[in-house]
């Protein structure tokens, strides 16, 4: 389940994972040409908003509430869309929600994805694995089903999900997950009410000898509300732990690393791959750049995939960052977590930035340089 609008994506997996510097540089290199071609490489397909969880901060706000299973596409309507996507070149596609483990067509669904060669990432919450979806994920080896952790407690569990008896559900999942050999990641919000569980979770993927990883970065629900912000921690406790945990201190190491020296002249508004490289597709089959800029979105009923696919490469390509945005000549973008849709959903504006985003940014920058550098606009 994708319960907030994460700023580390699943792309933003260590470079060491790669087999050594040739690989990691050839993976550069195809992404930039492969933006440069404006493929559709990588898509995210919601297939559901609904869930089994009630967690106040979810992205999904009314969303949640108001998910109708009658106006989810069909597996036909789902097997169309998927061909025109992978014709237009989509090699990798998470499969998400709302909680994807609700839909009885989930396993069809994912074995047609991976009979058209896709490789496929599915987010849960992991309260509904059962023996048939894990028999599914051997025959058809996903690159990871990432599970999100509420808590190392029932207590924690109930207060964050709203429901009882799933802290236990989740572990048995897991469980199965790690006996039958399927990849599994872990990871967790870091907020007000998980916080103090961080360490137990930290110590509970260690043992499993499985990735983790945790992001504070919540942001107000798709539709406007504001109270995933209440879970918010203050910047400067989210660096401290960033900085106390070693792997997520081993990423940022990395990202100050490969900072540029000067800030670049690009003066697009979206730098990521929104559009250029990335798709996302929501339940009702609607075409748009990213989960988080749903103003932008085409019905695949009414226009075929490459046409839909080429109008949001032309709307991304003509959004431009004005002269005097501060976050322009910026050389610490992927310190913040740069996002103009986060802005938008924060401040209404594209074009005015996330107080707490920049704080963010400037507290990562205190924690990990030896002496202290300020952001271009901070």
């Amino acid at each position: 389940m994708k319960e907030s609008l994460s700023i580390l994506s699943e792309d933003t997996e260590p470079v060491a994972a790669c087999p050594g510097e040739d690989t990691a540089q050839f993976i550069v290199g195809f992404r930039q040409k492969v933006r440069g071609q404006h493929i559709p490489l990588s898509g995210t397909f919601t297939l559901t908003h609904r869930c089994n969880f009630r967690c106040p901060h979810c992205y999904l706000g009314g969303k949640l509430e108001q998910a109708d299973p009658s106006r989810e596409q069909p597996l036909p309507v789902i097997a169309g869309i998927l061909d025109q996507a992978a014709e237009a070149g989509c090699l990798t596609l998470l499969l998400t929600g709302g909680e994807p483990l609700l839909r009885p067509d989930f396993a069809d669904i994912y074995r047609y994805a991976a009979r058209k060669g896709m490789l496929l990432t599915v987010f849960t919450n992991g309260s509904l694995l059962t023996a048939d979806i894990v028999a599914l994920f051997r025959s058809y080896p996903p690159r990871a089903v990432e599970i999100t952790l509420y808590g190392a407690s029932e207590e924690t569990y109930r207060r964050v999900t709203g429901r009882r008896g799933m802290h236990e559900r989740v572990l048995r999942g897991i469980r199965q997950l790690k006996e039958a050999g399927v990849r599994f990641r872990l990871k967790a919000m870091l907020m007000k009410d998980t916080e103090l569980d961080l360490p137990a979770l930290e110590h509970f993927a260690a043992e499993l000898n499985a990735p983790f990883r945790f992001d504070a970065a919540l942001s107000p629900t798709l539709d406007g509300g504001s109270d995933p912000l209440a879970s918010r921690l203050a910047p400067e406790r989210v660096a401290e732990h960033e900085v106390s945990s070693q792997a997520q201190s081993a990423l940022w190491a990395r990202t100050m690393n490969a900072l540029p020296d000067v800030a670049g002249e690009d003066d697009r508004l979206y730098t990521c791959g929104a559009g250029r490289t990335g798709f996302h597709l929501d339940p009702r089959g609607r075409l748009s750049p990213c989960l988080m800029i749903p103003w932008l979105t085409f019905d695949l009923a009414t226009i075929p995939f490459t046409r839909a696919w080429q109008e949001i490469g032309k709307a991304m390509d003509g959004m431009k960052a004005p002269p005097d945005f501060p976050c322009r000549p910026c050389r610490y973008k992927n310190v913040c977590g740069y996002c103009p849709a986060f802005f938008r959903l924060e401040t209404g504006s594209e074009q005015i930035r996330s107080d707490y985003l920049c704080a963010l940014g400037q507290c990562r920058l205190d924690k990990s340089k030896p002496t202290r550098e300020t952001c271009t606009h901070g």
